[in-house]
């Protein structure tokens, strides 16, 4: 029983992530990156900022039909997706101290949820998935 709650506690928690993905990388794509201080942006960033967008919705895409329903058997899609994740949080970490400037809070928690916690999601998988195999 005490399995079956941690599956659903994991499957909810990558539910709850795999929408944000969705809606960031819709609104993402549909207003592109002047939606976030309305100044106008180069061509070429909106069109990055777009493609990265459609990223995003591809992740929660995958997350929501192929690996929520296949949480146990998914562990190398899941590796794979947290390690892309890390390292976008790396990137981030990079960008703030190039540019030696303080994140706005949305950016500060995203950073912090990818580096720390995507790896916490891995770990907790990982263990149920090795449970469900013994």
């Amino acid at each position: 029983m005490k399995s079956k709650i941690e599956i659903y506690a994991l499957q909810i928690t990558l539910a709850i992530m795999g929408s944000i993905s969705l809606i960031i990388g819709a609104s993402g794509i549909w207003m592109g990156p002047n939606n976030m201080n309305k100044v106008t942006v180069p061509i070429r960033l909106d069109n990055h900022y777009r493609y990265l967008s459609g990223l995003a919705l591809g992740f929660g895409l995958i997350n929501w039909f192929y690996i929520i329903p296949r949480i146990t058997q998914a562990g190398t899609i899941v590796r794979m997706f947290a390690f892309m994740v890390f390292l976008g949080g790396i990137a981030r970490a990079v960008g703030f101290f190039k540019l030696g400037i303080m994140p706005d809070t949305f950016s500060l928690i995203a950073t912090i949820s990818e580096i720390f916690f995507t790896p916490i999601l891995c770990y907790w998988q990982a263990r149920i998935a090795q449970r469900k195999d013994q």
